[in-house]
């Protein structure tokens, strides 16, 4: 392989620049915060997107939400509600530096978490004494059950069965 005269031209830096550092938290089941932090360089918004397939601004399938957060602060959040349960999303965010100029899209991937169980209780118990309990934990879906005592340490997993201690 021979190769002659070559040469590399680079292009003009981008005039609007991504959003730093996307990162969500206080991730629930059914919603999340988004976080990032602005990028050098002047901002008038933020815009952005959450999806479960597709690419952002391609509206159609995949599309959950969407938003516009104002460029007034260094770190930026939007509160985002109405997601499904142990479901994988990814948001995307961009700025917005003019009316015709906005940045690339940067996105990131987050899984909301299941829902709590709802435990009920069919009748009262009425324990007269100390005595041994018999715990007994049905439900549907699967997975792994777990006791733990008062103090927060578990004292029994696996089973759906679980026999107080006297």
């Amino acid at each position: 392989l021979y190769l002659d005269n070559i040469s590399f031209t680079e292009g003009a830096l981008p005039a609007c620049n991504m959003p730093l550092d996307p990162y969500v938290n206080l991730k629930t089941s059914r919603q999340v915060t988004v976080n990032w932090s602005a990028p050098v360089g002047t901002v008038t918004d933020y815009e952005w997107e959450i999806r479960t397939s597709g690419e952002p601004g391609s509206g159609g399938g995949g599309y959950v939400d969407s938003g516009t957060t104002p460029a007034t602060q260094r770190t930026f959040t939007s509160q985002v509600n109405g997601l499904m349960p142990q479901t994988n999303y990814k948001v995307y965010v961009r700025s917005i530096c003019s009316a015709t100029e906005s940045s690339q899209w940067i996105g990131i991937d987050f899984t909301t978490f299941c829902d709590a169980p709802n435990p009920s209780v069919p009748a009262n118990i009425n324990i007269c004494g100390i005595q041994a309990v018999d715990i007994n934990v049905t439900g549907t879906g699967g997975g792994t059950t777990y006791f733990y005592d008062e103090n927060g340490v578990l004292v029994h997993s696996g089973t759906n069965t679980y026999t107080t201690p006297v």
